[in-house]
């Protein structure tokens, strides 16, 4: 099954990944293999509009779960960063494979939507949002489908919980999975590039089948289709986000007119495949021409309005490691959102030398999903009132050593801002004996934090800046927030029981955490 989940990369005669597209050939005197946990990226998947990079790698989590992380990094050419996690704009989604099943486990996107966990039978964080069983590999030519039990909502991070979250008391067991195998696939071939023909599972997921008219009404209007592609060149290659017919034509969870702005716009990124059509339409808004990308899916018609094609490869020569990006399984760290009802306690956490702290949960438009079925109770975080200067203030944590915890790098890092100006935040990770006695430490400062953080479009044109008011609760502490992290070497002392993970200002600043990391790197 990972075959069709992770990457293929080439390879020279000591197994190191070289900078070559596996699509085209790997070079003489090396061979294709999957990307392994810890292997740098030979080259990274581009989208065919060049907005976002798609980098597709494995790691193991947090609890030993082999999870295939799977990032978006928009890129964001006015500030020049195309590899920094944009708490703004970046997200992810973790995948894995349990069970007979490929699943997607965990989802977080930007501004859209925070960390969201797709809950299964038995309130598992895996099966719920199915892409494919082992059983179909066996005879590709035969197409399936299913109705799991899918959790209605995970959203852990925007209702004030630890991760994964309480499992929803709602679940969902009509919303249909169907799974095909579609040989020599149109990839690419917009903008002049030539068709990559590949072979492709397709997924389809998020039709609603029930008979109440009622659901399928509201489900006509607000809802839509998820469409997955993978490939066992690229992994996962391409997506897809199909709206009913009926939403281009009446408002429902955006104006008609804004969903055929959508719809145009995904005829110029993604070129139509098989089963679809391509029809000329006139835009609401302006009257001008469009292009739109139809399909008829069990028995409904409906209308392509978001795609992306990532099968544009970037060759990285040396090829480099993929960018740190904080995903939720694999953080060494438990509650590291400082959800709790009090400070003394907060559950899992030392705050015994913290004087001028406190818990607080932000509620405002920008931090919570507006289009939740269950009301959202906001999100935690740790407030610092260090502006007069908080002396020897910190919090720690303590990492049991295990088979987990083996030599190699680690990432240590904050999702945070200060309340004003510019600020420091020390981190530091040491290795403690038994009795107490401190082995290594490994530290970094955290530079240049602020009270806002400029989101910008892809193209690096219309300019926002994210701000946060702790008094009037209102902008988004999460957006106003970056992730500053560094990874750092380190190998494991065979004295050492635990790993203490510590954060410290390092200025006098107000300072606001949302969310702290630990990650191990092969």
């Amino acid at each position: 099954m990972l075959d069709w989940i992770i990457p293929k990369i080439c390879v020279d005669g000591g197994n190191r990944p070289v900078s070559a597209d596996p699509y085209l050939g790997c070079p003489a005197g090396t061979r294709p293999r999957p990307i392994m946990p810890g292997d740098p990226l030979p080259y990274r998947k581009m989208d065919n509009a060049k907005q976002q990079y798609k980098d597709i790698y494995p790691r193991v989590g947090a609890d030993g779960t082999n999870y295939i992380v799977a990032s978006f990094d928009w890129l964001d050419p006015k500030n020049d960063e195309a590899s920094r996690f944009k708490v703004w704009a970046d997200g992810y989604d973790a995948y894995v494979i349990k069970d007979g099943w490929a699943s997607g486990s965990e989802t977080r996107i930007g501004a859209g939507e925070y960390a969201t966990t797709f809950f299964g039978a038995g309130c598992k964080n895996y099966n719920g949002l199915l892409f494919f069983p082992a059983s179909f590999l066996s005879s590709l030519q035969s197409p399936g489908s299913a109705k799991p039990s899918i959790g209605s909502t995970g959203a852990w991070e925007e209702d004030n919980q630890q991760y994964p979250g309480a499992c929803p008391a709602r679940h969902i067991n009509d919303q249909i999975f169907t799974w095909s195998f579609a040989r020599n696939f149109p990839f690419a071939g917009i903008n002049g590039a030539p068709v990559k023909p590949l072979d492709a599972i397709v997924t389809i997921m998020g039709l609603r089948t029930t008979k109440d008219p009622q659901i399928m009404a509201k489900w006509m209007s607000y809802g839509h289709l998820e469409v997955f592609y993978f490939t066992k060149t690229y992994g996962l290659t391409r997506w897809e986000s199909w709206a009913p017919q009926i939403q281009l034509e009446s408002d429902g969870r955006e104006p008609a007119a804004k969903i055929q702005e959508r719809a145009a716009n995904a005829s110029k990124i993604c070129s139509a495949g098989p089963n679809m059509t391509s029809a000329p339409f006139t835009l609401q808004a302006s009257q001008t021409n469009a292009t739109k990308i139809q399909m008829t899916y069990e028995g409904r018609s409906f209308t392509m309005i978001d795609c992306r094609d990532w099968s544009n490869i970037v060759l990285q020569n040396p090829p480099v490691q993929p960018p740190a990006w904080p995903v939720s399984g694999l953080n060494l760290l438990r509650n590291f959102h400082f959800n709790g009802a009090t400070l003394t306690p907060l559950p899992n956490w030392d705050t015994s030398h913290l004087s001028h702290a406190a818990l607080l949960v932000s509620k405002t438009k920008d931090d919570t999903t507006h289009d939740s079925p269950i009301p959202l109770n906001g999100i935690a975080y740790l407030r610092l009132g260090c502006g007069g200067g908080c002396g020897s203030e910190s919090i720690h944590q303590d990492i049991p050593i295990s088979s987990l915890t083996r030599s190699g790098s680690y990432t240590l890092g904050v999702i945070a801002r200060t309340e004003a100006g510019s600020g420091s935040l020390k981190l530091s990770l040491t290795q403690m004996a038994g009795d107490g006695v401190n082995l290594s430490k490994a530290t970094f400062t955290a530079h240049n934090l602020t009270s806002e953080e400029t989101g910008c479009d892809n193209e690096g044109r219309h300019c926002r800046k994210f701000t946060f008011d702790p008094q009037a609760n209102a902008g988004s502490v999460v957006l106003s927030s970056n992730f500053v992290s560094e990874t750092l070497p380190l190998s494991i002392d065979p004295r050492a029981r635990k790993l203490r993970f510590e954060i410290a200002p390092a200025s006098a600043n107000d300072f606001d955490l949302v969310s702290a990391w630990v990650m191990y790197n092969p």
